[in-house]
């Protein structure tokens, strides 16, 4: 399958915000979080989305990657083609910024288990175990994969939430501020995974608030958002600093491009702003990322490579479940201490009260207490995982 280019034109989002603190009247006001934004994101590049805090940048990857689905005007194009947003999600992966993993797993099993959900089988033959060992050691964590998840760095977690992600072979990959909350040396292991990752022929989509110079030249584009949610900057991240310049915005000898970028949004070098994003408009017009809405094109379906079996895959999770619940010590001890000390409490309360007719109604509060025990202790289980 060929690689996906990803075209957006005139995205807009307005959403109702209501603040009694701050707003006086009853009704909601209208905040723009995306104003006609435009532009592309192609195959073997990685682009980033770089604003500060509340510009739209994870909203506009939210609305790129299908992850919100409504609620919002403009076109975006797979191709040049019409999204068919279902089967994209076929060949596209999320990884946000909190990491969702199983802590009681090692990487080994969570890889095999993601590999076994994958083909809908409960064994791996050996060509899945060798594909699942190029991966950790692509990724970096070939020594850690016998080590629980929950014992790993945040780094390793973030490159083991790529590893499972790289399972489905996606075409596109979308990341949410990948970089935070790691340290320097974790965050340039993640950026030179993403440039690989790039380099063999996908599509690489990240939103970043704080890049490094270093960081910076590992992008192929950047797209800066202003924090009135439009594009002021859209172009290759090599001429970033030589674009502003031949504009009169000359970035400090010593300054980091992508923080000098963030101030000009910010306005704190007295620059107007309604000046660089009429500029950024010409320069989407000039490159070609603007595509024409009218054309009527029938939407390329993407199909999941491996059909899906419901069976195999509740026993599979039913296993994980098993695995994660045995593997946390903490939790069995509370949910034992618990049933003993209530079957205590019930066992002295209603003691010798099942023998006679008199105690009927006591009987049926204890087995309305059992089974309200047993309603609630799931979601005390829940609560304290």
């Amino acid at each position: 399958m060929e690689g996906i280019d990803v075209e957006f034109t005139d995205i807009s989002l307005t959403v109702n915000v209501w603040d009694p603190l701050v707003t006086k009247t009853l009704r909601p006001e209208k905040k723009i979080v995306l104003n006609k934004v435009s532009g592309s994101f192609r195959r073997n590049q990685v682009g980033a989305i770089i604003g500060c805090s509340g510009s739209g940048k994870s909203t506009l990857m939210n609305i790129l990657s299908g992850y919100m689905s409504s609620g919002y005007q403009g076109v975006v194009t797979l191709n040049g083609v019409q999204r068919d947003l279902s089967s994209f999600r076929n060949v596209s992966s999320y990884i946000m910024q909190e990491d969702s993993l199983q802590l009681y797993l090692t990487v080994q099993e969570s890889m095999e288990i993601a590999m076994k959900l994958k083909h809908s089988i409960s064994k791996l033959d050996v060509q899945k175990r060798i594909s699942v060992d190029n991966l950790l050691h692509n990724l970096l964590l070939h020594d850690k994969r016998h080590s629980l998840v929950y014992n790993l760095s945040g780094g390793e977690r973030r490159r083991l939430t790529i590893a499972l992600e790289l399972v489905r072979s996606p075409k596109v990959m979308f990341f949410d501020e990948p970089t935070t909350g790691l340290d320097i040396v974790s965050a340039n292991n993640v950026i030179k995974i993403m440039r690989k990752l790039a380099d063999s022929g996908k599509t690489i989509i990240c939103t970043i608030h704080q890049a490094s110079a270093s960081h910076l030249e590992n992008f192929d584009t950047v797209y800066v958002l202003t924090p009135s949610g439009q594009c002021m900057y859209n172009g290759k991240s090599s001429q970033i600093i030589d674009y502003f310049s031949q504009h009169g915005f000359q970035c400090p000898p010593y300054h980091n491009p992508a923080d000098y970028v963030i101030e000009l949004s910010l306005g704190e070098y007295g620059i107007p702003i309604n000046t660089m994003i009429e500029l950024a408009g010409e320069q989407n017009k000039n490159n070609g990322h603007i595509i024409n809405q009218n054309v009527d094109c029938v939407p390329v379906i993407y199909s999941r490579e491996y059909s899906s079996n419901y069976f195999p895959e509740l026993c599979i999770l039913m296993h994980r479940t098993l695995l994660t619940t045995f593997r946390d010590h903490f939790l069995v001890k509370v949910r034992l201490f618990v049933h003993f000390l209530l079957g205590s409490m019930f066992g002295i309360v209603y003691i010798g009260l099942g023998k006679s007719a008199m105690h009927v109604r006591d009987n049926a509060v204890l087995l309305f207490f059992c089974v309200m025990f047993m309603t609630y202790i799931a979601a005390f289980t829940m609560s304290i995982k």
